[in-house]
This record gives structure tokens, C-alpha cells and sequence, in this order.
């Protein structure tokens, strides 16, 4: 169970890392968290990190950009904390992940990055995910989670989550969410 919600975990998080804007276009500022930037190329990479998640997964869903963008925004405040509180993870550790991603799902690396390609996405790109994720979820076990009893731990996450937006500076770029609200939710594409 704790490998599937990492391997989960580092999909939605891909795009906080694995966003990358050619060097000849400035990076559009779509929100700032306490003065850390979330970018249109970062969020774009997590609509393609879900695309790639519902691949894996074979599932056809659809993509609601909105939930995207606001679980972004809840992950950079995650990220943030586990900064500040120095939690970090062991490199052997995130390439044994990426190794037990691949064997779950019956892929060798050509594939994976040719599934990753396909979205627009890099392989380095998903080794910065897949340690984002684990730092993030390093961060709750050892200090959100930590004496909290099982049936009670979405509740403390969820208390701890609407403190950090009710003391977080955020700022939003208003057109940006006007669009994407609009959009709502985008088809499956096949890869």
C-alpha cells in the first residue's frame, strides 16, 4: 500500500519539478506561494504527469485542471515544510523507487521514457518527481502523521493544510484560474 501511494504521490508532483521552459521564453508566473513561483510550463507538466498516471493506470479519465492547480499549490506548501524542517531523502532511495516503479508496472527505462516523451516529459524529470514525493511524504509521516492514530490522519492533514493556506502568502494569477476553471476538465489523450 505505501509503494502505490508513492508511486501516486511522485505522479502529482511531477509537474512542481519536472516543469521546464525553454531558455528563449520568459516562465509565466500562473501563483506564488510564500514567494516560490508555480509556473504555466510546472503546471502544464503536472496535467502531463496525469495523463501519464492514467496510462500507467489504464485508466481514460479526464484531467481536471483546477484540481491540478490546487493540489500544485498544496504541494509546494508541503515541499515548503519539509524545507524548513530539513527532511530530506537518501538518493539510493529514489532510484530504488524509480526501479520498483518500473518492475509494478512491467516497464524497462526505453519504455518508461518513450511514455514520458509522449507527454512532453523527461526522465530526469521524473527522478526530481519521485523525490519531491518522498521528501513530501518523508515530511508527514515524521512530523504531520507522526502519534497520529490511523482513522485520524486525513482529518490532522486536512487542519494542517488549511492553516498553512490561511498563513501562506498566495497569489494567483487571476486569468490564469479564470481559464482554467473554464476548461474544467480536459479529455483523455491517448499517449
Amino acid at each position: 500500500m505505501r509503494k502505490h501511494y508513492l508511486a501516486m504521490l511522485w505522479l502529482a508532483v511531477l509537474g512542481i519539478a519536472g516543469g521546464l521552459t525553454p531558455a528563449w521564453q520568459p516562465a509565466r508566473v500562473v501563483a506564488s506561494i510564500n514567494g516560490e513561483a508555480i509556473t504555466e510550463a510546472a503546471f502544464e507538466a503536472e496535467v502531463a504527469i496525469q495523463h501519464v498516471r492514467n496510462d500507467l493506470t489504464g485508466r481514460g479519465e479526464g484531467v481536471s485542471r483546477p484540481a491540478i492547480f490546487n493540489r500544485l499549490i498544496g504541494d509546494v506548501l508541503l515541499l515548503q515544510a519539509a524545507r524548513q524542517a530539513d527532511v530530506t531523502v537518501d538518493e539510493g532511495r529514489v532510484q530504488s523507487e524509480l526501479s520498483s516503479l518500473l518492475r509494478r508496472h512491467a516497464l524497462d527505462r526505453p519504455t518508461m521514457d518513450a511514455m514520458l516523451a509522449r507527454r512532453g516529459l523527461t526522465w530526469p524529470a521524473l527522478e526530481r518527481s519521485v523525490r519531491s514525493h518522498m521528501t513530501m511524504d518523508a515530511f508527514m509521516r515524521r512530523h504531520l502523521l507522526a502519534g497520529v492514530a490511523v482513522p485520524e490522519r486525513e482529518a490532522a492533514l486536512e487542519r494542517w493544510m488549511a492553516e498553512q493556506y490561511l498563513e501562506a502568502i498566495i497569489r494567483l494569477d487571476d486569468g490564469f484560474v479564470e481559464r482554467i476553471n473554464q476548461e474544467r476538465t480536459l479529455p483523455a489523450q491517448s499517449g
